[in-house]
């Protein structure tokens, strides 16, 4: 589903929960404002479902994620890795990440776990 209004697009990415499902992925929602993508949460199932919106990653501006479930924080690791890794494109400006407290720490275990690759 997506919303225009003015300069401002909206559009669910992904509105389903924990539970797998062939009609809809982990949550997820893209904002368009002025030309800026934003995205809020990237669950399992984000980056496929951006291919199907004729969103790149590399066109991801900034994510935000509103806590840290699996459900919403799912496919930060293989975003950030598919950014650093893809051939394809690559990023012309810096992906910037906010979350609330503890988004520091869980991008740090990511690297402990990931080294490199993240």
């Amino acid at each position: 589903m997506t919303t225009k209004s003015s300069d401002t697009v909206v559009t669910i990415v992904g509105s389903g929960t924990c539970v797998p499902s062939l009609k809809r992925s982990s949550c997820s929602v893209l904002m368009t404002i002025a030309g800026v993508n934003l995205l809020f949460d990237s669950g399992p199932g984000t980056m496929h479902r951006l291919l199907e919106t004729e969103t790149k990653i590399f066109d991801i501006s900034y994510i935000f994620y509103s806590h840290f479930h699996p459900d919403h924080t799912g496919e930060l690791a293989p975003f950030i890795f598919a950014t650093k890794y893809s051939d394809e494109n690559q990023r012309q400006t810096p992906l910037v990440i906010v979350g609330g407290t503890g988004i520091t720490s869980l991008y740090e275990k990511l690297k402990s776990v990931y080294g490199q690759w993240i």
